[in-house]
């Protein structure tokens, strides 16, 4: 392998894997609910168990709306979408 074939090689592998529409559009509100619990959780950590959880089932319930009355909606425009990482510490 030449050095002119190896370059072309790396320049196509640096291309970003980006997911289809679809996986976009179903990630999304999945990743700001797991993310917004797990901040509803931490906030409402001092309140009594039944308080905590109908705060985390109304933000949650809010984030499923469909359209623009989801929570989901409003922070995607802002700020698109949330990472895995902070995902991964809503469910921490």
């Amino acid at each position: 392998m030449d050095a002119l074939s190896l370059s072309s090689v790396l320049t196509v592998l640096q291309a970003p894997l980006v997911p289809g529409l679809e996986a976009q559009a179903l990630a999304r509100p999945l990743l700001w609910a797991l993310t917004l619990g797990g901040a509803v959780h931490w906030l409402a950590r001092g309140r009594s168990p039944r308080v905590r959880q109908a705060a985390l089932v109304l933000v949650l319930l809010w984030v499923a709306l469909p359209g623009s009355a989801s929570l989901a909606y409003g922070l995607t425009q802002a700020f698109q979408m949330p990472s895995l990482s902070s995902a991964a510490l809503g469910l921490g």
